[in-house]
């Protein structure tokens, strides 16, 4: 002690003020970012019920109309096939929105009449199954207003799970409404991953995160001192190449802007400055992925037709492409955070005003940074031709 005052040194005190435990392969978590990711999740799981009303297991969308779980749930095969989706596939319901006090703004879907069953695995190999629904849930809105956001749906991670970190399982044990167990990931191998997070009937199917909210594996059944799921990048190796194809990553859409056209040789020209939302995500996607090596792209833009990018030399330029990098990284937060308002406002009807404020000035930074990423397309490409409308 000096005068009236201490002098500590940290070699003096006999504990640790704080550790890094370093389990996460990401220390430290964004809150906001947390919440974000586990309601988008929330949208895109459901209940399975055979018949419709009966609990069955728990499944999530993996695509517009493509949800997956387990194949014991389809086979039934811990009753003996009482409840088998191959005996009455037109009974199977998959119900969304099974959520404690919103369970009467729930919305089921049936199978496809034809073709339901896409892939699987049996039950002692990788115990998955993928079945085609009636009707795009994941194209759905949540809400009844004009400008509720669409359902969505979940992009299973192809990364290595890591032992040790922590992993949410979002489920319907006992048939109840939606429920979240968190634990501990203790082991991971090439097909099969060990957590602690607990489970019950009525959980096979659910998807397992870790602790950014990747969707890293498929829960499926008990361990010996834990429950056990199937790693997605065991799981997504082992999908036929068409059906992989068709698990293409969830980009929330905002409203469709009309595309100013002008006439030019042989193809149209489109006035980038008038490209809608989804579209520029697709055009700025394609100049990161494969302008380095070509001169010209395309771009399929589904619904909307087929792009060619005609290349200028600054497609090339490595400070412009991280300065787009980083655009669009600013657009994906800012546009699921606008999504998230939405959602907000869409399950309370009332509509605070600060919610209706905040998607406002929301809506005004996510046009800015589009602006941006408008001019660098702009920059990097000399034209961009329509080749094809679909009809």
């Amino acid at each position: 002690m000096t005068g009236n005052s201490y002098e500590w040194q940290l070699s003096d005190l006999p504990y640790e003020l704080e550790k890094n435990l370093g389990a996460n392969p990401e220390t430290f978590v964004d809150p906001e970012g947390f919440r974000s990711a586990m309601i988008r999740a929330e949208r895109a799981i459901a209940r399975i019920e055979l018949p419709e009303a009966t609990p069955q297991a728990t499944g999530f969308l993996v695509g517009p109309d493509l949800l997956i779980t387990n194949n014991h749930v389809r086979t039934d095969s811990p009753n003996g096939g009482i409840r088998s989706f191959d005996s009455a596939p037109q009974d199977v319901r998959v119900r969304f929105g099974f959520v404690k006090n919103g369970c009467a703004s729930t919305i089921t879907f049936a199978l496809s009449p034809v073709g339901w069953l896409v892939a699987s695995s049996p039950e002692d190999c990788l115990d998955y199954c993928i079945v085609r629904l009636a009707d795009d849930a994941g194209k759905a809105p949540i809400g009844s207003k004009s400008d509720s956001p669409i359902r969505g749906w979940i992009t299973p991670s192809n990364s290595t799970a890591q032992a040790d970190q922590s992993i949410s399982i979002l489920q319907h044990p006992l048939g109840e409404p939606l429920k979240l167990a968190q634990g501990q990931l203790s082991s991971a191998s090439a097909q099969w991953i060990d957590y602690s997070a607990n489970t019950d009937h009525g959980s096979s199917g659910s998807p397992v995160f870790d602790c950014t909210w990747n969707c890293i594996a498929l829960h499926s059944r008990a361990g010996r001192n834990s429950n056990r799921g199937v790693g997605f990048n065991c799981l997504l190796e082992d999908l036929p190449d068409h059906v992989r194809d068709e698990l293409r990553p969830f980009i929330p859409e905002t409203q469709i802007e009309s595309m100013p056209i002008t006439s030019a040789g042989s193809g149209t020209v489109i006035d980038a400055s008038g490209l809608s939302i989804t579209t520029i995500q697709a055009v700025a996607s394609s100049l990161m992925a494969d302008s380095r090596t070509q001169d010209t792209l395309q771009v399929n833009l589904g619904t909307q037709g087929t792009m060619t990018l005609q290349l200028c030399d600054l497609a090339a330029d490595a400070g412009l492409r991280f300065g787009l990098q980083g655009d669009l990284e600013v657009f994906r937060v800012q546009l699921m955070a606008l999504q998230e308002q939405r959602q907000n406002l869409a399950i309370n009807s009332g509509g605070p005003y600060a919610v209706r404020t905040m998607i406002r000035m929301q809506e005004e930074r996510l046009s800015e940074t589009a602006d941006a990423i408008r001019e660098k397309i702009e920059v990097m490409t000399k034209q961009i031709v329509l080749n094809r409308v679909s009809q």
